[in-house]
């Protein structure tokens, strides 16, 4: 890795074939910047247990799903399609229709990232969910709330 003023750049010495010895890349830092700020700030995290794996309570799926398959432009996470009564989510107030764009440390673009990131959490622990709400306008705006995890229901 090598960094000058305004680029990040990235050289691979391996031989790829013999008519290529080996590949560069030039990234603007800033693009490069954000990225590793978050890298370097980011609370490493281990996996729970199964049995400690926290739930939400909600049926979703990823946000460009619902776009394909009921048109309009939305923003990139889980589209909330349902949420389950007496669940975490009922009790921190996501509404069907939110998109969850972030859930703690980790940003929130389909359904598999959520499902990952639950992989960090524990039941009872608490979780901040970055999310879109459409307005009465019909424009997203951003909402934050925290939620208390629950058990797993089987």
């Amino acid at each position: 890795i090598y960094t000058s003023k305004n680029t990040l750049s990235l050289h691979d010495a391996l031989p790829i074939c013999e008519a290529i010895e080996g590949m560069g890349y030039a990234i603007p830092i800033t693009e490069a910047m954000p990225i590793l700020e978050d890298l370097m700030t980011k609370v490493v995290r281990n996996k729970v247990a199964r049995e400690d794996k926290g739930y939400i309570g909600i049926l979703g799926y990823s946000s460009y799903d619902y776009m394909y398959f009921n048109g309009g432009d939305v923003p990139y996470g889980v589209y909330v399609d349902s949420v389950y009564d007496d669940s975490p989510a009922k009790e921190a107030g996501i509404l069907e229709g939110d998109i969850i764009t972030k859930f703690g440390d980790y940003t929130i673009e389909t359904m598999t990232d959520l499902e990952n990131a639950l992989w960090y959490y524990a039941k009872g622990e608490s979780v901040v969910v970055e999310l879109k709400r459409m307005d009465k306008k019909g424009v997203y705006k951003s909402h934050v709330t925290t939620l208390v995890l629950g058990e797993v229901q089987n």
